[in-house]
């Protein structure tokens, strides 16, 4: 059942000379004579990090989780505290839904081999550079995974234990070595390994990973 002030109402709204009226008598103003008011929300997509605080973790991320190989790298941060919330500021709400991860790099160090974290990085020079070639174009290049990576080159000596054969062109004795001297080579397995395809290279690294996993 509406109240009397319910009913003034009511009628004012139905009557121009009684909305005068209601206007003097109750001294309301009216909505349309205040300053519009508008609001801003932006929410973020993002995951709370539960870890050790000050740890570095990744973060990656996925739009198909049946796909394990779909993981892209996302950031790096670091935990300051737990639980932490990370937002994600690149998600886009027209897009379709994102699902997130965050893991610690590897901890433990690999002999002779730095760690390389996932990410993104330029590859290619610039074109100011010098000795700049039309071949060296820069581009993205994004790594889906940490690796490690050798902090030396692979001797000669080193792939002939894993894959049994030296391809090397640079071997013990005098090589001519272009535009060089053609000086002695001695103690050859101390010495990179050279001449090596793509597909040899890759081979090794495969064969190196069984045999130390």
């Amino acid at each position: 059942m509406n109240s009397p002030s319910d009913d003034k109402r009511m009628i004012a709204l139905a009557s121009p000379v009684r909305l005068l009226f209601a206007a003097w008598a109750v001294w309301v103003p009216l909505a349309f004579a205040q300053t519009p008011t508008t609001l801003s929300v932006q929410t973020y997509s993002g995951l709370s990090i539960t870890g050790q605080v000050g740890q570095n973790y990744y973060i990656e991320y996925t739009t198909n989780r049946a796909e394990p190989i779909t993981w892209i790298p996302l950031d790096f941060v670091l935990l300051r505290g737990s639980p932490e919330v990370y937002f994600d500021t690149t998600a886009s709400f027209a897009a379709s839904q994102r699902f997130y991860r965050a893991f610690p790099p590897s901890v433990t160090p690999v002999a002779d081999m730095a760690h390389i974290p996932p990410g993104t990085f330029t590859m290619g020079s610039p074109v100011a550079e010098a000795g700049h070639n039309s071949s060296e174009t820069q581009y993205q290049v994004t790594l889906m995974r940490e690796f490690w990576m050798g902090k030396h080159e692979v001797t000669q000596g080193e792939y002939l234990e894993v894959m049994g054969s030296n391809p090397s062109y640079f071997r013990n004795g005098t090589s001519p070595v272009q535009g060089g001297t053609g000086s002695v080579i001695t103690e050859e397995l101390r010495h990179p390994v050279e001449t090596v395809s793509w597909e040899q290279a890759t081979n090794y690294c495969g064969y190196l990973t069984q045999r130390e996993v």
